[in-house]
């Protein structure tokens, strides 16, 4: 009988002290999250985004340029894509309008543009800067005062078909920082971090 008693004194102190352990461990928690400074994410991720501005005079384009809308500075590049659409809307497959890209009809500024022929695909040189603009790729003068396009019309089994030429710039940007990104376009950087050359044509 008094064997029970001591067991049970024994269990009920044992038991007490649980208590008292879990408890101390629930008063250093809620002291640890009350006066712990609270955390404030300042980390702002990268927004890549651009878009190409064209003007138009007469329907001649005669200025493009493209805003970097990101949030970071980054690096352009812009291909140049020449098809034609029927009245419907429809791409047609068929050669691409003479009167388009070519060595007469189109000049860009070299000093800051460098341009990809095979792949018809123009990188702006210098990084631009968040929410800023490349310089403007078309460049009017020497008798160059911007690209028209015409539209056709052929007759097939007595039908006339009119065909219209489209001129789309497709535009990229990557960001500046780490140069290692843009050199995955295959270019060649200065030591300014001026692109100078696209080595690779990909």
């Amino acid at each position: 009988m008094n064997m029970k008693k001591g067991n049970t004194l024994r269990l009920s102190i044992f038991i007490i002290g649980v208590i008292v352990v879990v408890a101390s461990i629930s008063v250093a928690l809620a002291y640890m999250i009350s006066r712990s400074p609270e955390i404030t994410n300042s980390f702002v991720p990268a927004n890549m985004d651009c878009e190409a501005v064209t003007t138009f005079n007469d329907g001649t384009t005669t200025s493009v340029k493209v805003n970097n809308k990101s949030n970071i500075e980054a690096y352009i590049r812009v291909r140049v894509v020449l098809y034609w659409q029927d009245s419907k809307g429809n791409p047609v497959a068929r050669i691409s309008p003479e009167n388009g890209f070519n060595d007469d009809s189109w000049q860009y500024d070299e000093s800051t543009w460098v341009y990809d022929e095979k792949n018809q695909t123009f990188y702006h040189k210098a990084p631009v800067a968040a929410s800023g603009s490349t310089n403007e790729l078309l460049k009017i003068g020497g008798g160059f005062t911007g690209i028209k396009l015409q539209s056709i019309q052929e007759t097939h089994n007595n039908t006339v078909f009119t065909y219209h030429p489209v001129l789309q710039f497709i535009v990229e940007g990557i960001q500046s920082a780490p140069d290692t990104a843009v050199k995955e376009w295959g270019v060649t950087l200065d030591g300014n971090g001026n692109i100078t050359d696209k080595a690779n044509k990909n």
